[in-house]
């Protein structure tokens, strides 16, 4: 197996593997995987930790910030679509309302006018009775 950065020959079971996107191999140096012989001891002590190289790093930390933008740009939107339906309610009730009293004009106007008509007719039924 060959080292991803140098290509020079891996033996056996040195090389370390990234465990970020990659999943490269690097030889276990500080010239290859960057990685210093006290954490070199920490990373084959211990399963918490993992190697995960410098690429990987800032391809992860670009993507975090990625994510962190558009969950902004998601919460914004979802704030602005809020503010948008209270608009909406508040704009619908107002013209139910504005609705509302144009009805209730035109039914006393209606109503009135009926009530012209009636006396209309019944002042029309009078002089027709007197003509008789």
């Amino acid at each position: 197996m060959d080292c991803d950065k140098c290509k020079g020959t891996i033996r056996g079971e040195t090389g370390l593997k990234c465990e970020g996107v990659c999943k490269k191999v690097y030889q276990q140096g500080p010239k290859c995987s960057g990685i210093d012989q006290y954490s070199l001891k920490i990373l084959s002590e211990t399963n918490m930790v993992h190697f995960v190289c410098d690429d990987c790093l800032t391809y992860i930390h670009n993507m975090d910030t990625a994510m962190k933008e558009i969950q902004d740009q998601v919460i914004k939107s979802n704030n602005y679509l809020k503010e948008y339906k209270r608009d909406f309610q508040k704009t619908l009730e107002k013209n139910e309302n504005e609705l509302k009293q144009m009805l209730e004009a035109v039914e006393a106007r209606f109503v009135n006018r009926m009530e012209e008509l009636n006396e209309v007719q019944s002042m029309c039924k009078t002089t027709m009775n007197e003509v008789k």
